[in-house]
């Protein structure tokens, strides 16, 4: 990973893989509003998929900006380090079918924009910048609002999301399967016995 001093500058951090409904190329291009704005870089990590196209037709028009900077293949350790020392998180999918980045943001005490689609709203509540309808002009102006916020707020939402984020854990969520399954197996026993 070239460091490029990222521990010394302020940067907005995205994490998954370039898949269409990411909408990679929607943050790029709201990077590009904001970026004579505010003096932050943007990271992206994740591996090239399906919606890279888009993407570098968004990266096309930034110009060759040395602010924007891309990362695959990084070990954890290197991960979790850009998490704790993002300023912002952004996740500007269409659809998840967890997100769990964003609660890795929330356990990190960073603060995320992300939307209102799929499973997103149930797993960031209300710890969470919505923009909705997604569009490059909205994401633009959420990104200034948030890298507006006084310390004192930022850190108040910051913990509260860390408290809401650590509800969420493996244990708990295989104990909830167990008890799925145990309901369903007990639904079809009697479904079986009110047949005989």
């Amino acid at each position: 990973m070239k460091e490029l001093l990222l521990w010394e500058a302020h940067y907005i951090l995205f994490v998954s893989n370039t898949y269409p409904h990411k909408n990679v190329h929607i943050l790029v291009d709201a990077f590009i509003k904001v970026m004579d704005v505010i003096p932050h870089n943007l990271v992206l990590v994740g591996k090239p998929r399906l919606g890279e196209k888009a993407l570098q037709k968004s990266l096309t028009k930034a110009k060759g900006s040395r602010r924007i900077h891309r990362f695959d293949g990084l070990p954890l350790k290197k991960i979790k380090a850009l998490y704790h020392g993002a300023d912002l998180f952004v996740m500007p999918s269409s659809y998840e079918g967890f997100g769990l980045p964003i609660l890795e943001s929330m356990m990190s005490e960073v603060p995320v924009i992300t939307t209102k689609k799929a499973s997103i709203p149930e797993v960031a509540g209300k710890y969470a910048q919505y923009v909705d309808p997604l569009t490059s002009e909205q994401l633009a102006k959420k990104i200034i609002d948030i890298t507006k916020w006084d310390d004192e707020f930022r850190s108040s939402w910051v913990k509260d999301a860390k408290r809401w984020a650590s509800k969420f854990s493996w244990e708990k969520t295989a104990e909830k399967t167990i008890d799925v399954l145990k309901a369903v197996i007990k639904m079809q026993y009697f479904a079986k016995s009110s047949i005989e």
